[in-house]
Order: C-alpha cells, then structure tokens, then sequence
C-alpha cells in the first residue's frame, strides 16, 4: 500500500530534521517521552494516522513546529506565527508551577490573539485528570491558562482556576467566586460536578497557579 502524499512528507521533513539534529529515532523517542515504537513507525510509514500529541511531543525536539512537520511552510518554533506552551511542575512549590524544559502544545497565535488579552509568555497547559467540574470540562481536556504570579495575586476575579493544595500538593480545578462584604472578602470554591459541595473560605488555603482562559476538547 502507498503511503499518501501528506504521510510521505511528514516522513521526510522528520527525518530531514532529525539528520540536521544528529537524532537516530532512539534518541529522539528517549527524549521527546514517546514510545520508540512510535517513532520507528512513523518513519517506517507503518502509522497512517500519528496522533497530535505525539507529533507535539517530538516538534519540539526537532526545533520545527507541528504545522511544519504535516506540510507548512513556517519551520521555525519560535516563529511568531505559533505559541509554544508550557505545562506546570507538579514538584515545584513556587506559585509558577511552571516547566519550562519544552514545549506540550503549540497552537497558531491568531487562535489565542481571538481569544486572549495577555501576554503569550504567560500561558500554560494542564490537563483535566478527573470529573470535578464535569459537564464543563471532562478528563482528557487541555485547559489553557495564565500563569499567576505577584502582580496578579491582588486581582480579584470571578472565573475557573488551577489551584494547589499548600498541604498535599495537589492539584485540581475549580471556579472561584468572590464575595464582597463590609468587613471582609469571602472566597467561594465550587465546582460543575453537583455532586460536589460548594465551600467558602475567609482565610484561602490553596496557591492559585493561574485563571483558565481557554478549554481544549478531548476528542
């Protein structure tokens, strides 16, 4: 069976790619957190349908963007056109919680310029791990949002947050509201789940890591 015209040049921009990085399929597998299996069959041309996220994982590496790699014309990561976003560190205890080593996701930079009002350089990724705030937001779905630090920690508002626990180091998700009242702001934690209680805190006990602008489906 021929390999299609799409399949075929993604073949070779990754393997044109990996021959400039000094890359043997082993070494790109190790470092992008993917399956060896994965990599050989795509340049076997044995995968016909590559999944996004494993072609996001191995971009990166390659310093090429997703688009590049499935047949555009724009090379470069760095590259204006995109935004590459970073995901959190589970083990960091600052507020940041940020990992910067590379990138999980790179979306066009017109899609968050529609959608977003701040600075790219802010944005972060993390993915839904359970049912909490289900209908909403399902497992499996990438919540896009704006990495808290000082200068947004007196802001003071209403929308879905990723929170961490200051105890157990957890982290999970839920819509934040505050109440204004004469001697004091209450902070009430809720989530879409209706099995779930709705919580006020005059005194907040988690690290708020940042507001979700942005939900990506999992499909």
């Amino acid at each position: 069976m021929k390999e299609n015209k799409a399949n075929s040049l993604m073949i070779t921009r990754i393997k044109e790619r990996m021959r400039e990085k000094g890359l043997n399929s082993n070494m790109l597998a190790v470092k992008a957190g993917v399956g060896r299996s994965f990599v050989y069959d795509i340049l076997s041309g044995r995968s016909k349908n590559p999944t996004i996220n494993n072609i996001n994982a191995i971009a990166p590496y390659l310093d090429a963007t997703v688009a590049y790699l499935m047949g555009s014309d724009v090379i470069d990561i760095n590259d204006s056109y995109y935004v590459s976003i970073y995901n959190f560190a589970k083990e960091n205890n600052d507020t940041q919680l940020v990992d910067n080593t590379k990138p999980c996701i790179i979306l066009k930079s017109s899609i968050l310029q529609n959608n977003l009002q701040e600075n790219s350089n802010e944005l972060r990724m993390h993915t839904m791990q359970d049912d909490s705030m289900s209908p909403s937001i399902s497992a499996g779905d990438s919540l896009i949002y704006v990495a808290y630090d000082e200068k947004h920690s007196s802001q003071k508002s209403n929308g879905i947050f990723i929170l961490k626990d200051k105890i157990y180091q957890n982290i999970f998700v839920r819509n934040i509201e505050y109440i204004f009242q004469k001697d004091e702001i209450i902070i009430r934690l809720s989530a879409d789940n209706p099995n779930l209680s709705v919580i006020d805190y005059t005194d907040f006990p988690f690290i708020i890591a940042g507001k979700v602008n942005m939900i990506l489906k999992k499909v």
